[in-house]
């Protein structure tokens, strides 16, 4: 027969247990947060600001992720100090990764008529566009720190991902959350946000 002392203590066990079982389904759902991403190259005051007016802004519990693009090591540096300097995670995207991205390829293969190269403009090699000019026009560039945030971080996110441009900073109260009641995906305009498209 099992002793009195070792039954109440499989019983609180088994409880115990159960208790944790039951806050495990609903963790998720409870400590959950949007996570954001932003994207940076230089200007790293931007950081600063997002991180205040996010601070100030956004009613929801976030958490935010910053991909650090910049072409050489000042801007690497000053946009990781400043990341440090308010706790913000920052993940490097190493430069070499822009010339083997395989958006690249496509953008090569499929961008290859004066008609369709005339937004990129890109210069031809061999009746093609070049592959190291597709990979660093700008928007290319950010196509890859954006499908790399999203296979790395965002996909298997169990709530809200807020995809935000590194010069784009909140100018009133809004919840990301709030944006998608109803909808899968929401985007914002001008009233909401201000964006400062200048060359530091």
């Amino acid at each position: 027969q099992v002793p009195l002392y070792q039954e109440v203590g499989m019983q609180l066990i088994s409880e115990f247990l159960w208790i944790f079982l039951v806050f495990l389904s609903f963790s998720s759902e409870t400590f959950a947060k949007v996570r954001i991403f932003t994207f940076h190259y230089n200007c790293a005051e931007f950081v600063e600001y997002q991180y205040a007016t996010f601070k100030k802004f956004l009613l929801d519990e976030y958490e935010w992720i910053v991909f650090n693009d910049a072409p050489d090591a000042e801007n690497e540096r000053a946009i990781r100090e400043i990341c440090e300097k308010y706790g913000v995670k920052c993940v490097r995207y190493e430069q070499e990764w822009h010339n083997n991205n395989p958006i690249n390829d496509w953008i090569r293969a499929n961008v290859d008529t004066p008609e369709k190269n005339k937004f990129f403009r890109f210069p031809l090699t061999d009746g093609l566009p070049d592959l190291a000019a597709v990979a660093q026009q700008c928007s290319v560039r950010h196509s890859h720190l954006i499908q790399y945030a999203l296979e790395n971080y965002g996909y298997n996110h169990d709530d809200a991902v807020a995809i935000i441009d590194g010069d784009v900073f909140p100018i009133q109260p809004i919840s990301i959350k709030s944006l998608l009641v109803d909808v899968p995906i929401a985007a914002l305009d001008a009233p909401l946000v201000d964006p400062f498209c200048f060359d530091c």
